[in-house]
């Protein structure tokens, strides 16, 4: 932070009650740093925070302390900045709800795959690919999720582009895994000795389909985001 913005963020944090000083300052330190004042809690926190966005998105900066702080200075604050935070913050619920809706997807595919698992020599590509694909991208969502829900906000950049990434990647490898699954249902049509593979390969298909549309729906909802951070 710049000399400008250590003031401002020194005055604001003095607009905080002793006990949110202090855990404002111990979710910046990770409470690695002890204070015996306001005064060294202040400047504990400008020390440890990269920037002043940084510090203004911690939860104990609330809406109505930052408001007393621009009227105290006399900014002008504009109407759209309500509506403004609101779509932020509903896009950020959207794309948790999609994270979440992936994870079940994926626990699908999972149970799906250990109960209908083909046994037939000349299916490995498909066997392994279903075996893998959707274990791996259940834990990969699911420890996202819960770092995003509970660590860091997923959704700030470059957090919001690596999971951009990753959405867009799961989407792809899902569609090349449905197109696969869909070109063996496909083969083992109308085929008697083949009817238990051809419905699992159908259920398969419609599975990873379903996914890639979650996981792209999430990456476009995260490009979004990342557009108005």
């Amino acid at each position: 932070m710049n000399k400008c913005e250590q003031i401002g963020a020194q005055e604001l944090l003095s607009m905080l009650s002793d006990a949110e000083l202090m855990s404002v300052k111990d979710t910046v330190t990770k409470s690695m740093i002890s204070t015996c004042s306001s005064a060294e809690a202040i400047d504990a926190c400008l020390k440890c925070s990269q920037s002043a966005m940084q510090l203004l998105r911690r939860k104990k900066i609330r809406r109505d302390i930052l408001m007393q702080y621009l009227a105290k200075k006399s900014v002008p604050i504009s109407p759209g900045a309500d509506k403004h935070n609101s779509f932020n913050m509903d896009l950020r619920r959207t794309i948790i709800i999609l994270m979440a809706l992936a994870c079940v997807i994926n626990v699908i595919g999972v149970i799906h795959c250990h109960l209908n698992y083909p046994y037939n020599s000349t299916l490995s590509a498909y066997r392994i690919s279903y075996s893998i694909i959707f274990p791996i991208l259940l834990a990969l969502t699911g420890f996202l999720l819960i770092e995003q829900l509970i660590i860091t906000d997923g959704t700030v950049a470059p957090l919001n582009r690596f999971r951009t990434i990753y959405a867009f990647v799961a989407a792809i490898v899902l569609f090349s895994f449905g197109i696969g699954a869909s070109v063996l249902a496909s083969r083992w049509y109308d085929s008697s000795p083949q009817d238990a593979y051809h419905h699992s390969a159908v259920i398969a298909s419609v599975v990873a389909f379903v996914g890639m549309t979650v996981y792209f729906a999430e990456a476009l909802a995260r490009h979004r985001k990342s557009r108005i951070i």
